[in-house]
């Protein structure tokens, strides 16, 4: 079956969606072969597809559970029955949790797509309401402090009436924010008084200063790692996703500092004290550092915004909520 004429694209990939007749037809390919590869999509539930990307994106039906405010069997009957309409597998079942299937990854795709353009579509309806005044308390970690301010940059001009607190949270510490309208983590927020949803990735990298560079030089490969001074985050009595990475490659007593504060670390290394992992945003950013290896996947960070929900649908927040997703996307 050909694509009809008249049909408009919403979404390429392994999977295409085309909006026809009125109705939303989902197929595998460029064409049609076989009327069981078409899907009506005005015949599915929205919450249930709502409940599968869910799933996809925080790995648990417990987790998904507690992010709706629903029970686990409930999360577990929307997943079956969406799959029986779609006649495919959307997850397998592993001990460990959810793992989409090729079908399912698609799926989630095109239902992230779908709730972003809701989401934009509601906050341009909402732009021109009542005046937007008053204060926005962000918490998140130190090193997110730039994208922070990045955001708040785009709108300061446009809302000259609202203002900011910051408070910066430990990287592996219990979260014990109460009152924050907005947290930007590695991870969601696993509250029933905040609703999550993954935002971006953030890449890292090893950065050392010129000074520490005119003086030292900076390592060519992994090899020569072990010649150099490393400076890394870390809480008391652990060790960080960094220096676990760096541990095969370095002695203990190269790591010539370690300090539970993003800022005392970027500072370190902005000293020539020795070199460490920073945000590719961040080092990059800075004139006096300068990038020492190419970004690894295993320096790759999720970033997740949680959004209060006492305060969710106030002008306030709904103006920095789409500051963040225009800088994210």
């Amino acid at each position: 079956m050909a694509i009809p004429r008249r049909a408009r694209v919403v979404h390429l990939g392994i999977y295409q969606i085309f909006r026809t007749s009125g109705k939303l037809l989902f197929w595998e390919g460029n064409e049609l072969t076989d009327q069981d590869r078409t899907y009506d999509f005005s015949t599915l539930n929205w919450e249930e597809m709502r409940t599968a990307y869910l799933v996809g994106e925080l790995g648990t039906v417990s987790r998904a559970a507690m992010h709706l405010g629903v029970h686990r069997t409930t999360i577990m009957r929307h997943i079956t029955s969406l799959e029986k309409q779609l006649g495919r597998q959307i997850f397998e079942r592993q001990h460990d949790g959810y793992s989409p299937t090729l079908f399912g990854l698609e799926l989630i795709e095109v239902t992230r797509h779908v709730a972003r353009d809701f989401q934009e579509f509601r906050l341009r309806g909402r732009s021109n309401e009542t005046r937007i005044a008053g204060n926005i308390h962000i918490a998140a970690p130190n090193y997110l402090a730039c994208l922070v301010s990045a955001a708040l940059s785009t709108i300061r001009e446009q809302y000259t009436d609202v203002w900011y607190t910051f408070t910066p949270i430990g990287e592996n510490e219990p979260l014990c924010i109460e009152d924050a309208d907005i947290i930007l983590t590695p991870m969601d927020v696993a509250s029933e008084e905040y609703s999550s949803e993954k935002l971006m990735s953030l890449y890292a990298c090893l950065f050392a200063s010129t000074i520490y560079r005119d003086n030292i030089g900076v390592p060519k490969s992994i090899e020569e790692l072990r010649e150099h001074r490393f400076v890394c985050v870390c809480q008391p009595g652990q060790t960080s996703q960094e220096e676990d990475w760096i541990r095969p490659y370095v002695p203990a007593r190269s790591i010539v500092f370690r300090s539970r504060s993003n800022f005392a670390v970027y500072t370190a290394i902005s000293e020539g004290l020795g070199i460490g992992f920073l945000p590719t945003s961040v080092g990059l950013g800075d004139g006096k550092l300068v990038q020492v290896m190419e970004p690894s996947p295993a320096w790759q960070k999720e970033i997740w915004i949680s959004v209060r929900r006492k305060t969710a649908d106030s002008n306030k927040v709904i103006a920095i909520l789409n500051a963040f997703w225009r800088l994210a996307h």
